[in-house]
């Protein structure tokens, strides 16, 4: 498993019984929209009891609310392991507009500010 994306993905992890890591607490952070929060009860519900699940208690909705969220939501170096689930807000056309709610390009850049945090974490 790596962190970050492309080029930019620099640590890697082993999880298993020979990596040490299997038996040790796990703190997990879900990050997403109306899909996530639909989710979570069933993924608390099936994650040994090792892991530490948290997760805003907001709809996380698009890209650019998560980069502008991501700081408070993960805190640095008090998380293990991040799913994130953000895009459907985004190519959503809301009324009156004649663009989705962030262009490709807008969502790229939302995505490498989001993982330039956790991999700082």
């Amino acid at each position: 498993m790596t962190d970050g994306i492309g080029a930019g993905a620099t640590r890697r992890y082993a999880i298993g019984p020979a990596s040490g890591l299997h038996d040790m607490p796990m703190r997990v952070s879900l990050i997403g929209d109306s899909i996530r929060m639909n989710a979570e009860p069933f993924v608390r519900d099936r994650l040994p009891q090792r892991f530490r699940l948290t997760s805003p208690s907001v709809n996380c909705e698009s890209s650019h609310k998560v980069a502008e969220c991501i700081g408070d939501w993960v805190p640095r170096d008090e998380v293990d392991l991040v799913h994130i689930n953000c895009g459907l807000h985004d190519i959503r056309y809301d009324p009156g507009r004649d663009r989705p709610v962030a262009t490709p390009e807008e969502y790229v850049a939302n995505l490498r500010k989001i993982f330039a945090h956790l991999a700082a974490s």
